[in-house]
């Protein structure tokens, strides 16, 4: 009782600091300019976002009751001698260096021909990690030819600068099974009333499946950051949307993905079995009205198809060779610098996932969705370029999803959250 006082006079003590800082924040303004180069023009951007993340939840995710003693019974007080911890969360609360990204942005020919550059900073253990390299081509009208490393244009808030997101995670989908950073080429149609995207790239590296026993699996040969693979087949991907009124945007997409396992067949070091399909069906909308209202929806259908007479596959119990994930997110805020002259906005989502709907009682013994509601406040002292956002996120992760013991002893989850954010954009 007295720990969980404790936390709740702390987040009403982060609560007023939130409150304060809004009132308190300078407003500011500054012209970005483009810095001219040796050839062609160069614009210098970064993104600094940083923050608290504070635990509401217990200090153990989830518990469940085993004879630890070894006196042949559990005792029903639920004795520390018989309670094993499952995910212990290491600290109640922590300051966090969440992005810090700079890049380099320009041209060379009149708009024809461009650039991208783009490094993240923010996880000193990794060094600087190149994220977009990129060279665009426009010389057709309407028309614009991507080459390089950079995020293809699937789902609606995976390729979108993290300075524009509205909340500070994003939804469930584009942490599981949304595609990644890749390397390959890509072909952008853009029309005031439509666009169209397809391209072809090395492939993803790992199929993510949360909760699941596997847990992340890791297919083809590719390194962490897809520069290259030994997927012959390569991954194709189609997206598309229409635009039939002002600020309405419905989109949809489909990618398809087939890695080669490294897998020696006959002993020569020729790669022979492809182990796996891929398959991601997309689908939302967004409205973005000019009175201060948004409002999102987005569905994702994720197939993964293990092949049980490759060798790779049949290393692999039967019930596992098929993994469907769906996820999908509803999402709105509202602005009230259109209504009411205040710098304020509103946020709220609804998130779910299920990372392997069709193997659930059959095939694990339980069930492995999981729902997350996010309420959020963001204070726009200059636009975009700097801001503070603070959101609360309740989850409701299926408790049998973090018993290992795939049975009834797990006594609870509660790994609720509140994120605080500041961000710079320039």
């Amino acid at each position: 009782m007295l720990r969980r006082s404790v936390r709740q006079i702390q987040v009403v003590a982060l609560t007023i600091a939130f409150a304060f800082a809004l009132s308190a924040a300078p407003v500011w303004a500054q012209n970005i300019e483009s810095v001219t180069v040796g050839y062609g023009t160069l614009q210098l951007s970064g993104l600094f976002q940083a923050g608290v993340n504070y635990n509401l939840g217990d200090d153990e995710l989830a518990r469940e009751d085993v004879d630890l003693d070894g006196d042949g019974e559990i005792a029903e007080d639920g004795s520390e001698s018989d309670i094993r911890v499952l995910n212990d969360r290491p600290v109640e609360s922590e300051f966090v260096m969440r992005r810090v990204r700079v890049a380099l942005k320009g041209d060379v020919m009149d708009e024809k021909v461009g650039y991208l550059f783009q490094a993240e900073f923010s996880e000193p253990e990794d060094g600087v990690r190149l994220l977009d390299a990129r060279m665009d081509f426009a010389f057709i009208p309407y028309t614009t030819v991507n080459f390089g490393r950079f995020l293809p244009n699937f789902t609606y808030w995976q390729p979108m600068n993290k300075a524009l997101t509205y909340t500070i995670l994003l939804p469930q989908m584009n942490e599981f099974l949304g595609v990644q950073r890749q390397t390959g080429v890509n072909v952008n149609v853009y029309h005031r009333f439509f666009e169209l995207d397809f391209g072809a790239f090395n492939g993803r590296q790992e199929i993510n499946a949360p909760f699941t026993p596997e847990g992340g699996m890791t297919v083809g040969e590719n390194d962490a950051d897809t520069w290259d693979d030994e997927n012959s087949a390569k991954d194709l991907y189609v997206s598309g949307a229409i635009k039939p009124v002002p600020g309405l945007k419905l989109f949809g997409g489909y990618w398809y993905g087939r890695p080669l396992d490294y897998y020696d067949e006959d002993g020569d070091g020729e790669l022979t079995a492809h182990d796996v399909d891929v398959g991601i069906v997309d689908a939302g909308l967004a409205y973005l009205s000019d009175f201060g209202l948004s409002i999102w929806g987005e569905f994702m259908r994720q197939t993964v198809t293990f092949d049980g007479e490759s060798p790779a596959g049949s290393k692999r119990a039967d019930d596992f060779t098929e993994y469907v994930a769906l996820s999908w997110y509803a999402m709105l805020a509202f602005n009230l610098n259109e209504a009411a002259g205040v710098p304020l906005e509103v946020v709220g989502r609804y998130d779910y996932l299920d990372p392997d709907s069709e193997n659930d009682r059959d095939t694990h013994g339980y069930h492995d969705e999981t729902q997350h509601v996010t309420a959020g406040l963001n204070y726009y002292i200059q636009s975009n370029h700097a801001m503070m956002s603070a959101n609360i996120i309740l989850k409701d992760d299926d408790i049998e999803a973090l018993n290992k013991a795939r049975d009834d002893s797990v006594k609870g989850v509660d790994d609720d959250v509140f994120l605080f954010q500041v961000q710079v954009w320039f």
